[in-house]
């Protein structure tokens, strides 16, 4: 297992240069916005408009903060919030967000479909939850502090597990929200 410290991360701009992306993890871990097989990000949307297009790369997006975002992709409605389910999408569709109430952060896994699938739940916990990988690469977002085996996760930081990891458990400090994005070969 290896921790992915929110504290280490740099914010970057958008490819589109509409807005900011803070990358978790990328693979390969050289790769660039044209080259990865998957990548998982935070971003903060604090204005309407276009997302970046991604030609062959499917995606799933989550709102983590904020009260969500109209979206239209490809001309059909989907609303967002921190409650609805993580959604997933084609990054070579036309996409555009609006706004409900400010600015939202968002949680982003984009993985290039000829090589990988994702899928990303996320789960409202109050008891030790066990996590397997389910024979690809998993990874487990903290939104609030937990415990995940002997380590603590903070805000943001990420429990990555090899496909041949050992199941975990998140034990959470009261009502605690994760996610769990896995990966595999398509």
């Amino acid at each position: 297992m290896e921790i992915l410290k929110a504290s280490d991360r740099k914010p970057m701009p958008w490819k589109n240069g509409g807005g900011e992306t803070i990358e978790i993890a990328v693979h390969p871990a050289d790769a660039s916005l044209e080259t990865f097989d998957w990548r998982l990000s935070i971003a903060t949307v604090a204005v309407d408009g276009p997302f970046s297009t991604f030609a062959g790369i499917d995606r799933t997006i989550a709102v983590l903060t904020g009260d969500g975002m109209d979206m239209r992709i490809d001309g059909e409605p989907q609303r967002l919030t921190p409650e609805t389910a993580p959604f997933p999408f084609q990054g070579d569709s036309k996409t555009e967000a609006w706004l409900i109430g400010g600015p939202v952060r968002d949680l982003n896994i984009m993985s290039r479909r000829t090589t990988l699938r994702h899928r990303m739940e996320r789960l409202d916990i109050t008891a030790p939850t066990r996590i397997e990988t389910e024979g690809g690469e998993c990874l487990v977002l903290a939104v609030d502090a937990c415990r995940v085996g002997d380590v603590v996760l903070d805000v943001y930081d990420v429990a990555r597990l090899a496909p041949t990891s050992m199941p975990v458990t998140v034990e959470p400090q009261g009502r605690t929200r994760i996610f769990v994005i896995r990966l595999f070969a398509a």
